[in-house]
């Protein structure tokens, strides 16, 4: 129990439900939006009607995981999203009122440059066919397309999952995000134990401005349980047999080991550390670009009268307009004079030191973040620097390649009603297939 804790992750979650009898269209994941606090949302589950002490157990395991996560998992979006903002380091020489609109993208493009290098093209038989069943369930279910959109999620959060469910005659497969699940990891079995997912979201009698959940998915091994939102407090739980021994919901995770099967974010705590200071840095190269428009002047040896006249409209001497001042009383000329401006070549040069920093950790290239070199790169040194963002593309497309398999296996399975040790020997040897990782 011990390590079952340790190992526990969270992630996952977004669309639709995902039980054998699903008889729903998938509504959620064309319009959610991340407008509500999910985990004070569906905090009501622990006490949901219908609810075994079993089942109770593990959701009350899940909400858990899924409370422990939801604030990092929100922070990490902020960051992809680029509307993070800038982190005082309590050394502030710039004026509460001075307003500086400052973002950042790299988190967006460490997660990018590898998600676009991944495309599924769908998969193959051991000996090298195709499957009109397996081909169907990627068309049905917009395997393609989902998986595609979904990817940026898994790399911003390290891992998402997939839930399997049953629509009319024919299985279904919805990607679900970090943000709107959780999953325990089955340490002594090496595979997902549980999982929790978000399955629809809408407004509602009492909440009619924001979109909230109604539908919650919990996949235990050999069932679903589905809960359906009563009113703003009470759910309501109802259990689903499935024909399999394990949940029907696949993980998904970037770069996992053993002491994090779910995987680990692209947008670490160093990429979020490096793109805090380079919006401080840009802060600070902004306000010092508007003080060089306006540089400082001064006038020495005015009489009074040039000093008086000067005071009233300090701004009205600096464009169309001239200095005229008359001798002080013993014959001298004022000093008239301007005080250097700050050069922005100091900020140019840490903002390249924190590029060169930032591809050193995520493999993405200087120039892909913006940084010009003095000498052109060859077409071999180019291929070079993206070797990093290449490999890990590859690595990805081997574990998520796995996963596919997973989920196409248990899809057939929930398809024809059967267990995935029954299906035909040839189905079992599919394998997923992606377009080969260009430079």
């Amino acid at each position: 129990m011990r390590d079952r804790e340790r190992m526990r992750r969270a992630h996952g979650g977004r669309d639709d439900k995902a039980e054998p009898e699903e008889k729903a269209v998938d509504r959620m994941s064309e319009v959610w939006t991340n407008v509500c606090d999910t985990g004070s949302e569906i905090n009501g589950l622990k006490s949901a009607v219908g609810l075994s002490a079993e089942e109770q157990a593990a959701a009350d395991a899940l909400l858990d995981v899924f409370n422990a996560t939801h604030a990092s998992n929100m922070e990490k979006r902020r960051y992809y999203d680029g509307s993070a903002t800038v982190r005082d380091l309590g050394i502030n020489v710039i004026p509460d009122t001075v307003s500086v609109s400052v973002s950042c993208d790299w988190a967006r493009k460490a997660v990018t440059s590898v998600a676009e290098r991944s495309r599924f093209e769908g998969f193959r038989l051991s000996d090298g066919t195709r499957s009109a069943e397996l081909d169907a369930i990627v068309l049905d279910s917009k395997l393609k397309s989902r998986y595609r959109r979904s990817l940026n999620g898994e790399l911003v959060h390290g891992c998402m999952c997939a839930a399997v469910g049953r629509m009319g005659n024919t299985a279904v497969v919805r990607f679900h995000s970090a943000e709107q699940s959780a999953m325990i990891w089955d340490v002594g079995n090496d595979r997902l134990g549980s999982g929790l997912v978000v399955a629809d979201a809408r407004r509602t009698e009492w909440s009619p401005n924001i979109a909230v959940p109604v539908k919650v998915n919990m996949h235990l091994p050999g069932k679903v349980v589905e809960f359906v939102r009563l009113d703003a407090e009470r759910w309501a739980a109802e259990s689903h047999g499935t024909p399999l021994s394990v949940p029907m919901m696949v993980a998904f995770a970037y770069n996992a080991d053993d002491d994090q099967p779910l995987g680990h974010s692209r947008v670490s705590k160093f990429v979020r550390d490096v793109s805090d200071e380079f919006m401080r840095v840009f802060e600070y190269m902004s306000v010092s670009g508007a003080l060089n428009s306006a540089p400082q002047k001064f006038l020495l040896g005015l009489t009074e009268d040039n000093f008086n006249a000067f005071a009233k409209d300090k701004r009205g001497h600096y464009i169309g307009s001239w200095i005229l001042a008359t001798l002080d009383e013993e014959g001298h000329r004022p000093e008239i004079g301007q005080l250097p401006q700050n050069s922005p070549q100091p900020y140019i040069d840490t903002i390249r030191m924190l590029a060169t920093l930032f591809s050193g950790a995520t493999g993405v290239p200087v120039n892909s973040l913006g940084i010009i070199q003095d000498n052109p790169s060859s077409a071999q040194a180019i291929a070079a620097s993206r070797e990093d963002i290449c490999v890990a593309a590859d690595d990805l497309n081997d574990s998520n390649g796995e996963s596919l398999r997973d989920v196409a296996l248990m899809a057939m399975a929930v398809a024809n009603n059967q267990t995935v040790d029954e299906l035909p020997v040839e189905l079992r040897g599919a394998e997923a297939q992606f377009a080969p990782v260009l430079y």
